[in-house]
């Protein structure tokens, strides 16, 4: 009997390789072009998963919207995700188009039909438009709504806290909901239209399509199951979608593609984050605080290595250690300093930042920290630091 079961999870995941997945991704991705031609606004990738929809010379913005954000117990208005970029792509062209898929089970993600919705009657609220939660009824039930627009006032106040000015809107946001099985509906003109679009089918499965076996929510955990990004997939699309299932295995061995845009981002006077592709030229005036696990830099600057390696055993070596990184920094004041991590700076150089600038601003509390955040982010959104990396900064600023 449980040779039979063994079996059964054998073809599940071969149902499941990425010859399926990547056709399953550009089956969904045409249903994401059906609606962008209905609508006429510009796309936006709710990170990581959504981008895979999206051919990157279509892609307006990336935001990143959490369903654990929306989930019974940890639902908020995230401080630490703010995505108030999508603001300005909303007032310049009337509106966007959030797309987001989900896997086998779901028919939206929680970040669509509760995290985003959240936002939106947030950020209504803070500019006095009083407009309810709008949870799609079929995916979120009377109770629950009602329960998070009684929170909607504290969330509104928390995110005062952080005194961000957010884009001052002439009308609110209203959603609208696109999904493969229902009609689309037809926007108001007296409010700014943001679409949540879920690009993945609710399938039973197994289902075969064509000539292969449709993945509901193909892109998402890429890590388990392809070395490709988004940009890679697309780059290739029409190559890897051309070949056999043996073919597209072969090409794909030993392929991991990390060097997906490489920027560098300054925070404040005289401080940058990136990764070591995105470095100027160096010369003896600057420092360089090495974070990853690759080889520093050869030249002439000031360099401090300290390879705290990635996730959450990173953010614990970040904590212990933070006493060194600042001593270091404070030496350093007046040079430009450049923070370098394997991420581009997202996670541990990031958190660095925000310790850096508690520091200099002699803000050592938790509010401290979100503001701090809130700081680097509204400059540079695609910079999102982990929980726990966060947390490492905490633990070490915040006083018992």
């Amino acid at each position: 009997m449980h040779s039979i079961y063994a079996v059964e999870e054998q073809l599940k995941q071969a149902a499941r390789s990425p010859y399926h997945r990547l056709h399953s991704i550009a089956h969904d991705a045409r249903f994401v072009e059906q609606v962008q031609r209905a609508y006429a606004l510009p796309l936006i990738a709710n990170e990581r998963c959504g981008s895979w929809y999206v051919p990157p010379s279509r892609l307006a913005h990336k935001v990143c919207f959490k369903s654990t954000d929306g989930h019974a117990g940890t639902r908020t208005f995230s401080l630490r995700r703010l995505n108030l970029h999508l603001l300005d792509v909303i007032q310049v062209h009337g509106g966007a188009i959030v797309v987001d898929s989900t896997r086998h089970g779901k028919r939206i993600p929680d970040a669509l039909s509760k995290t985003i919705p959240i936002w939106a009657a947030v950020i209504n609220r803070c500019n006095s438009f009083h407009t309810q939660v709008a949870c799609p009824a079929w995916a979120v039930s009377a109770q629950e709504q009602a329960g998070i627009q009684d929170d909607v006032e504290k969330w509104t106040e928390d995110f005062a806290s952080l005194g961000v000015t957010p884009l001052c809107l002439d009308k609110p946001i209203q959603l609208v909901y696109a999904t493969t099985w229902m009609p689309l509906e037809v926007p108001c003109s007296e409010a700014y239209t943001l679409v949540l679009l879920t690009a993945s089918m609710p399938h039973e499965e197994g289902t075969r399509i064509q000539d292969f076996t449709y993945v509901q929510g193909a892109a998402d955990d890429q890590e388990s199951w392809t070395g490709l990004t988004a940009t890679s997939f697309w780059k290739n699309k029409d190559d890897y979608l051309s070949m056999t299932e043996h073919e597209l295995h072969v090409a794909l061995q030993g392929q991991h593609d990390d060097t997906e845009g490489s920027p560098l981002f300054q925070v404040c006077h005289g401080l940058y984050l990136g990764r070591l592709p995105s470095l100027p030229p160096l010369t003896k005036a600057d420092c360089v605080l090495h974070l990853g696990t690759g080889t520093p830099p050869t030249s002439e600057a000031t360099c401090m290595c300290i390879p705290l390696g990635r996730g959450k055993a990173g953010s614990r070596r970040l904590r212990a250690s933070m006493p060194r990184i600042l001593a270091a920094m404070e030496g350093w004041r007046g040079r430009r300093i450049f923070l370098v991590g394997d991420d581009g700076g997202g996670d541990l150089a990031a958190a660095v930042a925000v310790a850096y600038l508690c520091c200099e601003q002699g803000t050592r509390s938790k509010l401290g920290i979100l503001q701090q955040l809130a700081r680097i982010t509204t400059l540079h959104p695609s910079i999102s630091p982990s929980r726990a990396s966060l947390n490492a900064v905490r633990s070490f600023l915040v006083i018992p």
